[in-house]
């Protein structure tokens, strides 16, 4: 064996027994000597600046100050070394150099070193470059433990006071002609690091053309290019957020920069939105950075935009269209967004103002696209394996439409009630009354918007509800649309009070809906809130509900959430009844239930079929009775007092018997 070949593999058992246990303190000198042979791969000398890097992280102390600065200087010339690739080699040394500057208050400037070491070779910029980019990161690694006060210091020799030199040399780098092609990428990166720190303000960049750099970069093809850009293009946005500390001048300062500079440069990014092929190809990742973008503008400066709104017309109609990108998680990043607008349309603007009207048409037009979005895919109900969503997938659309349907109230907040209504009516009445038959997706996503305003409408809204509700009857029979309409009455029962000539329709709507398995759980519901609303007006027809009751329970048409929910109804219109009928029908509720449960536990041995039961039946009262309300009703008190009295022992048992099952 050559002494050479000999060398190499006592480099490699090394590296072995690095492998073995990283924490021994050998592992800094065999680190340093494998990084420092030639003949050894990338692989291992990865391996070596990670080693080095963990140490210098966890073991700084066991060098002391003279061996940190030798280590730094060793780490320099592996970096000079490294500086044609691998990249992971080159970052690696970088973080190490980095987490040894946090550390070492003895290295006095390393920003001023570095950039001495590797800014006159037009090879060895990109180290620098890197380590800069790596240092705002690493001053706040966590796993650094320093002293409140080292830190403080620490960090504004390194970062705070270094600030300006460091737009300096970006833009020296930018000007600079030999260079290698993909420097602008790695001055983007670097000035990215420090803007997402915090330690650059608008101020310093302002003038630079490290503004233009951050815009021209979302032009690139190339993706990781352009989510660096995004970044960069998000972090100069957010320097322009108002602070209550800001002075008049720094006020001023970014009002000016943000409708003079930032804003025609996103509406610039706004019609290369527009056209930009990835979009249309449905590139997700390039959707999100564009969405990002206008999200991070329109919520740091969404109050600008209602006080001012023909300077920022451009960018809210550049939000209106990302509200139409198919990527329903990039343009979730917009709700907030709207939420906000609509508080400070309503907070800075009246009625009668241009900035308002102008605005009424932005959120009529997000409604229609919202509609849209409501809707069900075509292949919402297909069979996975034949290119059906899944069931994650189909809880996450549920999910999103929820979500969206808040911004649906918000809509309605600046529109108005009875104008937001107008777009789901006009979408049911092209349904119904139409020439062409429109997919139930369509009137389903407008009775899912029906029911999410409704929190919005007030219950003497007396212009679009009548014809919507008058149109229930004239639904197709389709479940999905069943299920739905049957929703919104329930959504509107406080409408309903106020117009109780619709009881007597929704009530049988709402039955009708007990005999189809997929809108039972919808007519359990809104009969619930039915009865809760308009106890007063059922009150009468309380032996029918309970008679309609005892049959779907018999008929096992509801799963018992339903059922539950069924009891629940009956206690609110039973409240209701008058005397005499109370007593009668609080009993007629009761007596069967704990009948059955008497049975039940009268046997010797309870099945568990029959366990389950009684657990059911004792929800089943249970609710009946928490709902229940009969105060100032001398003879239901008495009498629910005495069913009480005669159902406790029947408790009792219960716990004896069954109190250790968990059913």
């Amino acid at each position: 064996m050559s002494s050479q070949q000999q060398s190499v593999t006592e480099v490699i058992n090394a590296l072995n027994s690095l492998y073995q246990g990283s924490d021994l303190t050998e592992a800094w000198t065999t680190s340093d000597a494998i990084l420092g042979t030639a003949e050894l791969g990338p692989e291992a000398k990865v391996f070596a600046a990670q080693t080095l890097r963990n140490k210098i992280i966890n073991d700084f102390a066991e060098i002391g100050e003279q061996g940190a600065l030798s280590l730094r200087d060793s780490l320099v010339t592996h970096l000079r070394n490294a500086r044609r690739g691998p990249q992971p080699l080159i970052t690696q040394l970088c973080l190490s150099l980095a987490d040894l500057a946090v550390q070492l208050g003895a290295w006095t400037n390393p920003f001023a070193d570095m950039t001495s070491s590797f800014l006159s070779d037009p090879e060895s910029v990109s180290c620098l470059l890197e380590f800069l980019a790596v240092l705002p990161e690493e001053v706040l690694n966590e796993r650094i433990v320093l002293s409140s006060d080292f830190f403080r210091q620490r960090s504004n020799d390194l970062l705070t006071n270094r600030a300006g030199d460091l737009i300096q040399l970006l833009v020296q780098c930018l000007q600079q002609t030999d260079l290698r092609p993909d420097m602008h990428t790695r001055v983007l990166i670097c000035f990215t690091s420090w803007l997402k720190n915090g330690e650059i303000t608008l101020v310093m960049v302002q003038n630079t053309p490290l503004l233009g750099l951050a815009f021209a970069a979302l032009k690139a093809d190339d993706d990781s290019l352009f989510d660096t850009a995004v970044d960069a293009v998000c972090g100069i946005i957010y320097e322009t957020r108002s602070e209550s500390d800001d002075d008049p001048n720094s006020a001023q300062a970014k009002n000016t920069t943000v409708e003079q500079v930032l804003v025609p440069q996103l509406n610039g990014v706004a019609t290369q939105m527009r056209g930009d092929q990835h979009v249309a190809d449905g590139d997700e990742e390039r959707i999100r950075g564009y969405c990002r973008i206008f999200a991070e503008a329109g919520d740091t400066w969404v109050q600008r935009m209602v006080l001012n709104m023909g300077v920022f017309e451009g960018l809210v109609g550049a939000l209106v269209d990302c509200m139409r990108l198919e990527s329903l998680d990039a343009i979730a990043m917009l709700f907030d967004f709207w939420n906000n607008l609509a508080d400070r349309t309503l907070e800075y603007t009246a009625s009668c103002d241009p900035a308002r009207r102008s605005l009424v048409t932005v959120f009529e037009t997000i409604i229609d696209i919202i509609v849209i979005h409501l809707k069900y895919p075509a292949t919402y109900d297909t069979n996975v394996m034949r290119g059906g969503m899944t069931a994650k997938e189909r809880d996450e659309f549920r999910e999103f439409r929820h979500n969206i349907g808040d911004v649906l109230k918000d809509c309605v907040c600046v529109v108005g009630q009875s104008k937001a209504l107008i777009h789901p009516y006009n979408i049911i009445v092209a349904g119904i009354e139409g020439n062409v038959q429109l997919p139930w997706q369509d009137l389903e996503a407008a009775l899912f918007a029906l029911r999410a305003m409704g929190a919005e409408i007030r219950p003497d809204e007396n212009e679009m509800l009548p014809k919507i509700m008058d149109m229930f009857a004239r639904f197709p029979p389709h479940p999905k649309l069943r299920y739905a309409a049957t929703l919104v009455i329930g959504r509107y029962t406080e409408w309903t009070y106020e117009h109780p000539q619709y009881v007597q329709f929704q009530l049988n709507y709402i039955a009708e809906g007990f005999k189809m398995r997929e809108v039972a759980a919808a007519s359990a519901q809104s009969l619930k809130f039915l009865c809760q609303d308009c106890a007063r007006f059922l009150a009468e027809h309380w032996a029918d509900l309970l008679k309609f009751f005892n049959e779907v329970v018999s008929n096992n048409t509801l799963d018992e959430g339903d059922v539950i929910e069924f009891s629940e109804a009956l206690a609110h219109v039973v409240s209701a009844v008058p005397e005499p009928s109370t007593s009668s029908a609080i009993e007629s509720f009761c007596m069967p239930v704990g009948q059955e449960l008497g049975a039940l536990l009268q046997k010797p041995d309870v099945a568990d079929g029959d366990k389950q039961r009684v657990s059911l039946l004792l929800d089943r009262l249970g609710v009946f009775l928490r709902f229940l309300f009969v105060e100032n009703n001398e003879p239901a008190e008495i009498l629910l007092a005495r069913i009480i009295n005669e159902l406790w022992p029947l408790v009792n048992v219960t716990l004896q018997r069954l109190g250790s099952n968990t059913l």
